[in-house]
C-alpha cells in the first residue's frame, strides 16, 4: 500500500513538472495573451488555429483526460 502510495506521488510530481516546463514554452505564451502571434502562410487573417475550436470543447476533453488518468492511477476507483 505504501508502495502505491508513493508510486502515485512520483506520477503526480512527474505530471506537475510537465505542466512547468509546458508553461515555458512559446505555445503557452501566445495562448495565454503572454507574447504576440505572428502572422504565417498558414494564417493569414492571423488568427491562431485554436480560435476556431469551441473552448468548452477543449475544457471537455481535458476534464475527461484528467479523470483518466485519475482512474488508470488508481485515485478514482471504478
Amino acid at each position: 500500500m505504501i508502495e502505491l502510495f508513493n508510486e502515485q506521488i512520483k506520477l503526480v510530481e512527474a505530471a506537475r513538472d510537465t505542466i512547468e516546463k509546458l508553461k515555458r514554452t512559446r505555445l503557452y505564451r501566445v495562448e495565454n495573451g503572454l507574447a504576440p502571434v505572428e502572422a504565417s502562410d498558414e494564417h493569414p487573417d492571423n488568427r491562431p488555429w485554436w480560435r476556431s475550436f469551441d473552448k468548452r470543447i477543449a475544457v471537455l476533453s481535458v476534464i475527461v483526460a484528467v479523470l483518466a488518468l485519475a482512474i488508470a492511477s488508481g485515485f478514482l476507483r471504478t
